[in-house]
């Protein structure tokens, strides 16, 4: 029944009042509504209403619960009317971008400011193309919130069409994912390190092959010296024998400068420098640093070049590294062998349209019954003392210039390690 005070109150105001009222002994719910009537009395009548207010409640809960579980996961969602251009968002997505959904006045033109300048074009592009082909729309993209930080976030839409094929709305999803980037960006920068301590420790090692392979062309320009001043104190200088020593000195002189050059660029720490390169070029360039190291350890070094290997983009730096540790990889399988011929082959061929592949193949102790996907594990290494971290490390940098690193058991002796790059 109506209470006593809605009752007072109709009868002094002379206005209709409904309300609802709960009955714990039954568990139901009632709305009452009572009238004044013309001759003075009320009139009253209930409607049971239990069932609508438990859909209220569920209803109350999914959108608690909704909202409770776009906060835990930073996702924010959002709508676009096609016909009249309006925009909802829901309250996460209003905390993502950092505004009051209570001041911000949200429109197309309001939403599109909070984009980062540099993205702004390339996501307004995207969704038009998305509303023209009536297709899901997808970006990444960055936000530049009112106080001046930046959010990276990922956009998700799909389009709403009618029966008769019309696109009537697009809903969506917003997923701050600045965490992820950063975390992302942080190991992208200690790998880094790690790959330059790597390289950097790998030319340690090769110190008394460069100092050999530096010590062949200073002596030569010494010798060549020696003759020119030897031609000139002539009574009759030879002048054309000069010459040709002077010649010998430039050209050995030129050679211990590109040697230096090589060695400054391989344990320079700077970022990746995409160039064309010739993959033949770049063995070449890694055997003069590990020529006089495989010649001390008795290996034969066999080169077979495809002569018109087309070009590959990379970075000329990570590439030789990536060489050099496959090079050093097979001398040092080859360390133990005793019976048979230590040979090295490098190989370089287009083995279908748009790859070029690289072979290192020795005659080692093999891959053994492990697994040849472990040797490419961090941490992992068959030798004694080995850090397991060049094969990993070259992994990575071929991954990153979108090839493939792979290693197989010879049907001899020893093992394949393949490199195989998109061409530019």
């Amino acid at each position: 029944m109506p209470d006593e005070q809605a009752f007072r109150r109709v009868m002094l105001e002379r206005v209709a009042i409904t309300d609802e009222l709960f009955y714990p002994p039954l568990g139901e719910w009632v709305e009452n509504h009572i009238y004044p009537s013309a001759d003075g009395g009320l009139v009253t009548f209930q409607r049971y209403i239990t069932e609508r207010k438990m859909a209220e409640e569920k209803l109350r809960r999914s959108e608690a619960y909704l909202a409770d579980g776009q906060k835990m996961s930073h996702t924010g969602s959002w709508a676009w009317n096609a016909s009249t251009g309006d925009l909802f968002w829901s309250l996460e997505h209003y905390r993502i971008c950092g505004v009051d959904p209570e001041s911000f006045k949200l429109t197309i033109e309001s939403a599109q400011q909070l984009i980062h300048a540099d993205d702004r074009y390339a996501t307004n592009q995207s969704f038009e193309r998305a509303i023209h082909e009536k297709s899901d729309f997808e970006q990444d993209l960055r936000i530049v919130r009112p106080d001046g930080t930046i959010r990276y976030v990922h956009s998700f839409g799909r389009p709403v069409c009618s029966e008769s094929g019309d696109l009537t709305e697009y809903v969506g999803t917003i997923i701050d994912v600045t965490e992820r980037k950063l975390t992302e960006e942080a190991l992208h920068k200690a790998q880094s390190e790690l790959a330059h301590l790597n390289r950097v420790s790998t030319v340690g090692e090769l110190t008394t092959s460069i100092a050999h392979e530096l010590s062949q062309p200073l002596a030569a320009i010494s010798a060549n010296g020696g003759a020119c001043l030897h031609w000139l104190d002539r009574e009759v200088p030879d002048l054309n024998e000069a010459r040709m020593a002077v010649s010998a000195m430039v050209t050995n002189a030129m050679r211990a400068s590109d040697m230096i050059k090589h060695i400054r660029a391989l344990v320079r720490k700077n970022d990746a420098q995409r160039e064309l390169l010739n993959v033949n070029d770049l063995i070449r360039e890694v055997l003069a640093f590990t020529a006089n190291e495989l010649t001390r350890n008795l290996v034969v070094i066999r080169i077979d070049f495809q002569p018109d290997v087309p070009l590959v983009m990379g970075d000329r730096v990570q590439l030789q590294q990536v060489l050099l540790n496959l090079i050093l990889n097979g001398n040092d399988a080859m360390s133990a062998v005793e019976e048979q011929a230590r040979e090295l082959t490098i190989r370089s061929r287009q083995t279908e349209p748009g790859k070029v592949t690289v072979a290192v193949q020795d005659t080692g102790t093999g891959l053994g019954p492990s697994d040849p996907e472990r040797f490419f594990d961090p941490f992992f290494s068959s030798k004694e003392g080995g850090l397991g971290l060049g094969l990993a490390i070259s992994r990575r940098i071929v991954e990153a210039h979108g090839g493939r690193l792979w290693a197989t058991p010879n049907e001899g002796a020893g093992a394949t390690l393949w490199i195989s790059l998109p061409v530019n």
